[in-house]
């Protein structure tokens, strides 16, 4: 029998699917606290262990051998977004994307901004970027990679799991 805290991959991703679609309607700093670690680790608990040993084990199997899990593993690792998405969630410990420090590529602009708003966004929001890029545009790509492995796997888990005010 499950603890009160035993968390499986699916309730992580469900997990995900309400805060993201509460930061997507209103991005705050707590906000992304909140989406910014299951981004990151939810690919930790499709595929445990330790990332390195992991990525080397996955990247030695050929494609054909390997499992979803470990193709959406090596898709994470490729993509910029989901660097920036670690970069986000160890920030506490390093301070520092590609060598540089984090910091200075963080930014908060408060109030509408062209080429930032979404469909349902208040006039008052506050954008918050990373290295010039919209944070909700580098948090989706990764989500939407969540999303389809999950939409295969439980496709009611993922039903309800898109965000009105998504970036298209």
């Amino acid at each position: 029998m499950a603890g009160f805290y035993s968390y499986t991959p699916e309730k992580f991703f469900q997990r995900l699917v309400r805060e993201f679609g509460a930061f997507c309607s209103s991005p705050s700093e707590e906000g992304i606290m909140s989406v910014v670690f299951p981004l990151c680790h939810l690919r930790e608990w499709l595929s445990p262990g330790f990332a390195k040993e992991v990525g080397k084990a996955i990247e030695a199997k050929p494609d054909i051998d390997r499992t979803n899990e470990e193709r959406l593993y090596i898709t994470l690792t490729k993509m910029r977004e989901y660097e920036l998405v670690l970069a986000l969630c160890n920030h506490a410990k390093h301070f520092e994307y590609n060598k540089e420090p984090l910091d200075d590529k963080m930014c908060q602009l408060h109030g509408a901004s062209a080429g930032m708003m979404r469909s349902g966004d208040s006039l008052g929001i506050t954008h918050y970027t990373v290295d010039g890029i919209e944070i909700r545009d580098i948090f989706w790509p990764v989500y939407r990679m969540y999303f389809d492995y999950f939409e295969t796997r439980s496709p009611s888990l993922a039903a309800s799991a898109c965000p009105a005010s998504a970036p298209s």
